[in-house]
């Protein structure tokens, strides 16, 4: 019992994970070098992702990515958005 429960969850949790739209920083324009400024690829990834009308993950992946300044606003049209970092988000010196 316990193994189809569990076989039920994953599938559902597969199907769940497999329909969300991921917007990738890099595809805006962002670069991991850890001195070019991301902010505005942050903010093109964010409002697409924001103005999808199904769940959507804003995904920074490995790298150093530095980010001026950026307000993540909303609502979403999709109430749910979500942000996956496994790089680092820098900040400009002096502020």
């Amino acid at each position: 019992m316990a193994l189809q429960l569990t076989s039920a969850f994953v599938l559902f949790f597969s199907f769940f994970t497999a329909t969300m739209a991921a917007y990738n920083v890099l595809s805006f324009g962002a670069k991991p070098d850890g001195h070019s400024d991301s902010a505005p690829a942050f903010l093109d990834a964010w409002s697409e992702a924001c103005g999808d009308k199904e769940p959507a993950t804003l995904v920074v992946p490995e790298g150093d990515f530095r980010v001026s300044q950026a307000l993540f606003k909303g609502p979403c049209n999709n109430g749910d958005v979500q942000v996956l970092i496994k790089g680092n988000i820098v900040r400009n010196s002096g502020y």
